[in-house]
């Protein structure tokens, strides 16, 4: 806890002496865990051991338990900043912003840095907004990294994903904040925040309707999508995308296309990525080995062939080899053996069009025109579509 205490106090007279401007706040953080690295400085086995003393006084915590990290701690309070540890044993692949400004960095384990740049659509938005969210950078990112934001110097829009069980990492960071922001490829923009209570309740009476087999939950849920605003319906399909079959899913975008118009659309192309990264999540959550994580994170982030084998060849000579061992571990999950071979060959580079020659080989071309929507949800949303 010293090095908390001395980090708290070389970031408080550095930023006094910039009169405590919010966009100098990153530098000067990066400049303190320079002069005291936590490499150097931060115990784990001490940390820990404080953290669980049967006599810590209570403390100071920024958010409640449970809002980021597992856990996740408040160790430093500052004036208008904060030094927060998080402990990491599965954490989500989601794209957001920074409404604060500060660093984070790697305490322990390495994690997959992907970046994104987000241009708006003209004319009027609600909360949930459309436009481009385009694919930056993406790196491995090991111990020591560390990595600035704010909203002008330092803008940052990305998805950190902590690789091994388990990690740690740390922030030091401003307390005011305007508003966080979520993303979804290829181009929606959404509040981070929980709904209001009336949609909360309602939400919650349709998943139980669902749960429970109730007969009219399905019309329920289409009449409900029909008069919600966009957000709502976002939140609603995003949790069910994945398991609808293409009937019900085009019942449901014409329900929102009633309202909605062509605002509907890329609500669809947001879905089926949404529904690829959370397949790869519950695989990911299955996993321990940190290189066959590693391999999901990639193809749950990486937005090109290239993209992904880049990232792996950080840690692997062939990354096709690792991704075709990837694809022999997690094998039982992606179904019947056609969906196997067919993953393999996207993993060997024979994308969209090796894919349907195979299938067309194997089963003939009546076969793949009567199954076309399956298949081409398949090269869409399957584990292996990055490499697509």
């Amino acid at each position: 806890m010293d090095f908390f205490a001395k980090l708290a106090d070389d970031v408080e007279r550095r930023w006094l002496a910039f009169d405590r401007d919010d966009e100098a706040f990153p530098d000067i953080a990066a400049e303190a865990l320079d002069a005291l690295p936590p490499s150097s400085h931060f115990d784990r086995e001490a940390f820990l051991d404080a953290e669980l003393d049967p006599y810590r006084p209570g403390r100071r915590e920024r958010a409640p338990l449970g809002a980021f990290g597992q856990p996740g701690v408040t160790v430093c309070f500052g004036r208008d900043f904060v030094i927060e540890v998080y402990f990491w044993v599965d954490s989500v692949s989601g794209v957001h912003d920074h409404p604060f400004k500060g660093v984070f960095t790697i305490l322990e384990g390495f994690s997959v840095h992907a970046t994104y740049d987000w241009a708006e659509d003209d004319g009027p938005q609600g909360r949930l907004r459309t436009g481009a969210l385009t694919q930056t950078g993406l790196e491995l990112l090991e111990a020591g990294a560390v990595r600035r934001f704010s909203r002008r110097a330092h803008p940052l829009i990305h998805a950190l994903v902590h690789v091994p069980v388990p990690s740690m990492s740390m922030v030091v960071r401003t307390t005011r904040a305007d508003g966080y922001r979520r993303f979804v490829a290829p181009g929606l923009s959404a509040p981070w925040d929980p709904p209001d209570d009336v949609i909360a309740l309602q939400t919650s009476w349709l998943g139980a309707l669902e749960a429970s087999g109730d007969p009219r939950a399905s019309e329920r849920l289409d009449r409900f999508l029909a008069h919600a605003d966009l957000e709502t319906c976002w939140t609603l399909l995003s949790t069910r995308w994945g398991v609808m079959d293409a009937t019900a899913r085009a019942r449901r975008l014409d329900a929102v296309r009633a309202r909605h118009g062509a605002k509907a659309d890329p609500l669809a192309a947001a879905l089926g990525r949404h529904a690829r990264s959370a397949q790869l999540d519950a695989v990911r959550g299955q996993l321990r080995d940190p290189d066959d994580r590693l391999v999901a994170v990639a193809l749950s982030l990486g937005d090109s062939r290239d993209a992904i084998l880049e990232l792996l060849r950080a840690r692997h000579d062939d990354p096709v080899a690792r991704l075709h061992a990837f694809a022999d571990t997690v094998g039982p999950a992606m179904g019947d053996d056609v969906t196997a071979a067919s993953s393999r060959v996207l993993i060997d580079g024979g994308g969209r069009e090796g894919v349907l020659r195979q299938l067309a080989e194997s089963f003939g071309e009546e076969t793949l025109d009567a199954q076309r929507d399956q298949i081409e949800r398949f090269l869409d949303e399957s584990m292996f579509a990055a490499v697509c």
